[in-house]
């Protein structure tokens, strides 16, 4: 076969090898396009079965306390106080007539700061003074005369007390024993009248023989009349005894003998006027028997003892002595008050040294003693704080957060406080107020304006809307989450403050976890969804690094 034969073999050759081809790939490109369209159909039939939720990503869109924390603001107005800041009123109402200080001026306690008029001097006001010096006279003039007799009485018992000091033990002793022998004697004597008067025979008292009494003596009672003469023989016993003082005994003679009388009657041995004038006789005796037996027992106390009675009676005396001159000085005390309050009280002092802070009010003003007219601080460093407000509708920081404060028209200076509480009742304007500490020291003037950046705010929570929420059979609260895979998984969370038509979530979720803020009714565990538009709640937020904005100008707080 010749070389052209040959070529134009292998050219027809190659034409039907390409045909061939052409033909596969067409056929296998339509098949291609079918298999595509058919899984592209399905895709979207799946997309189009499967339930569409709307979503938000936590803390990516605009779901941070911290965005929400300003209340509609990018700060807080406040002032810088002084701890140590006196507010001083007057003593009294009156005029302000002269201010002897100016702000600024340093100033000492009980520095005198300005002065109040006088009051007229009425008919009221002098009444009250002249009664309550009238008062006063009468109680000194008591004070006075209780004094001298106090004082003369005193002497006199100090006197006494010296007389006990100065007798002897023997002589003490020899007196006591004069004074038990009285005792004794006044028995002895009464025994020798009555015992003759009412026995047979008038013999005199004899314990040998026993006592034998008149018949009409004692007949009423004849159980007493039988037993007196053996009551009478222990008497005249005991009686004989000159050591021992018949106190009990002698007592009991006296009301025995006078009961035997009572039961006797009048007869041919004795009158009823002899009966009487024995009685008589008994109750006489019986006075001098008492008598001699507290002498004796007087003697027996000791001069201690005695010293210690005149003590007790001195003591007495100077304590109403004392209550006399108490008496006074209260009286004293209550002219000084009245007289005081009716014409004294004219200079505003401080009470507190520092520096003159305010001065709230002008020459010419009606003060009453209710209102603060100047304020003082220390002017400490140590002792400044910066009292805020927080608006009712933003998250409030909690003790021991940490913020950052401004001056406004001096914004490149920051400096640090530590909050120190908040408030829980809303003031006047509808916020809280709150206090915070200075964590360095500084030069900022006391009473100057701040703005408190709310941006350091503890720890971050989440916010996302109420709808977003719903709560398990069980009582869980808890929002349904998207994962990766595009599945339903139910978290539980805990909710905090509610901001508007949001509310916090403090506990249950993550930054970047996927929320279905608006839940279908058929939506449950592991349940394919597809993700519909987003949606951004409108939060204003705020950086750390964002300039602070002056309150006199308007603003945007989405700059």
């Amino acid at each position: 076969m010749n070389k052209v034969t040959t070529r134009h073999f292998m050219k027809e050759n190659n034409v039907l090898i390409a045909g061939v081809l052409m033909t596969i790939l067409i056929i296998g490109g339509a098949f291609g396009y079918k298999k595509f369209s058919n899984t592209v159909a399905y895709d979207e039939h799946i997309k189009q079965t499967q339930p569409k939720v709307i979503t938000m990503t936590v803390g990516e869109d605009g779901g941070s306390t911290n965005e929400l924390a300003l209340g509609g603001g990018s700060s807080w107005s406040g002032e810088i106080l002084s701890a140590m800041d006196v507010n001083i009123q007057p003593r009294r109402e009156g005029t302000i007539v002269e201010w002897y200080v100016k702000i600024g001026e340093p100033v000492y306690q009980g520095q005198s700061l300005g002065k109040l008029s006088a009051p007229p001097r009425t008919a009221d006001i002098v009444q009250a003074i002249a009664s309550q010096s009238e008062s006063l006279a009468r109680a000194k003039a008591e004070a006075d005369a209780n004094t001298v007799y106090i004082q003369k009485k005193i002497a006199q018992l100090e006197s006494l007390r010296s007389s006990y000091s100065s007798m002897s033990t023997t002589a003490n002793a020899s007196l006591i024993e004069t004074k038990k022998k009285n005792v004794q004697s006044v028995l002895q004597s009464s025994l020798s009248k009555i015992y003759p008067a009412i026995s047979v025979g008038r013999s005199s008292p004899n314990t040998a023989i026993p006592l034998n009494l008149l018949l009409e003596v004692g007949a009423i009672n004849s159980n007493l009349r039988n037993v007196y003469p053996q009551f009478m023989a222990t008497f005249l016993t005991e009686l004989k005894d000159q050591s021992s003082l018949p106190e009990k005994i002698g007592l009991a003679y006296f009301d025995t003998t006078v009961t035997l009388l009572n039961a006797s009657v009048s007869g041919e041995n004795i009158s009823a006027n002899d009966i009487a004038n024995i009685k008589s006789d008994l109750a006489l005796s019986q006075q001098s028997f008492i008598t001699a037996l507290k002498e004796y027992k007087e003697g027996l106390i000791t001069n201690n003892d005695k010293n210690q009675d005149i003590d007790s009676q001195i003591l007495s005396l100077q304590k109403d002595l004392a209550l006399a001159k108490a008496d006074v000085s209260a009286k004293q005390v209550s002219y000084d008050t009245v007289v005081g309050g009716l014409t004294g009280g004219l200079e505003i002092i401080a009470t507190h040294g520092g520096t003159v802070s305010t001065i709230s009010k002008r020459i010419g003003d009606f003060v009453k003693p209710e209102d603060t007219i100047v304020t003082v601080n220390g002017d400490n460093s140590h002792e400044k704080l910066v009292r805020f407000r927080i608006p009712s509708n933003a998250m409030s920081p909690k003790s021991g957060d940490t913020l950052t404060v401004v001056r406004p028209g001096f914004l490149d200076t920051k400096v640090k406080v530590k909050v120190l509480g908040v408030g829980s009742s809303l003031d006047t304007s509808g916020a809280y107020m709150a206090d915070a500490k200075f964590l360095n020291v500084t030069d900022w003037p006391v009473h100057a304006s701040v703005r408190v950046i709310p941006s350091m705010l503890g720890n971050q929570a989440f916010v996302v809307p109420f709808t977003a929420i719903f709560w398990s059979e069980e009582g869980a609260t808890k929002v349904w989450t998207v994962t990766s895979q595009k599945t339903l998984v139910s978290k539980e969370i805990t909710a905090g403050k509610t901001f508007g038509d949001t509310v916090e979530i403090t506990e249950g979720l993550l930054q970047g976890d996927i929320v279905v803020i608006q839940p279908i009714a058929e939506m449950k565990e592991n349940m394919l969804v597809s993700i519909g538009d987003t949606t951004t709640p409108q939060i204003k937020a705020i950086s750390e690094t964002k300039e602070v904005h002056d309150e006199s100008k308007p603003h945007s707080h989405d700059e």
